[in-house]
Formats: structure tokens, C-alpha cells, sequence
């Protein structure tokens, strides 16, 4: 046992884990949380109102916006060398 779980239990969940980390890592977490009340909206447990939505759309797109260009921006400003700016670029 290890830490209170049988080890083919332990080693099922890491390897789960892992598996859902790979296809995950790559899917940014603001859209998929915003693809997450859209998916609640089309449920009859909740209604969100119009301007609820565009709203948190519009915070999606500039939080999104920003988290690609302020690396770059950090990169340049402090004096990263020309690749730091491309792989911060990539990111």
C-alpha cells in the first residue's frame, strides 16, 4: 500500500493523471472555463443573461490577449536575448 491505496490504485490515478495532462496542457484554462458556462447555459439549471455572457467573453478574449503578448512584451523589455523573445512569442 502507499499512502493508503493499494499500489494498482495508486498507479491507475498517476497514470490517469498523466494521460488527461497530455491532451489538457495545451487547451488554455480561461476558454475552457468560459466553455464551461456556455455548456451550463444550454442546461435548464441555469440561465446567465445576455450581457452576463459578452461581458465574461470580452474578459476571456483580453485575459487570452494578454497572457500570449506580456511574455513576449517581458522578454524584450528586460533584455532577453532574441530567442527568449521568439519561444515567449510561441508560447
Amino acid at each position: 500500500m502507499i499512502y493508503g491505496y493499494r499500489t494498482n490504485d495508486y498507479c491507475r490515478n498517476t497514470v490517469d493523471r498523466r494521460f488527461s495532462g497530455l491532451y489538457s496542457s495545451g487547451v488554455a484554462g480561461v476558454p475552457l472555463s468560459y466553455t464551461g458556462i456556455i455548456v451550463l447555459q444550454l442546461t435548464d439549471k441555469v440561465q446567465f443573461s445576455t450581457g452576463f455572457l459578452v461581458i465574461w467573453a470580452v474578459i476571456v478574449i483580453a485575459v487570452q490577449a494578454l497572457d500570449y503578448f506580456i511574455p513576449a512584451w517581458g522578454a524584450k523589455k528586460f533584455g532577453g536575448a532574441k530567442r527568449a523573445f521568439m519561444a515567449a512569442s510561441l508560447e
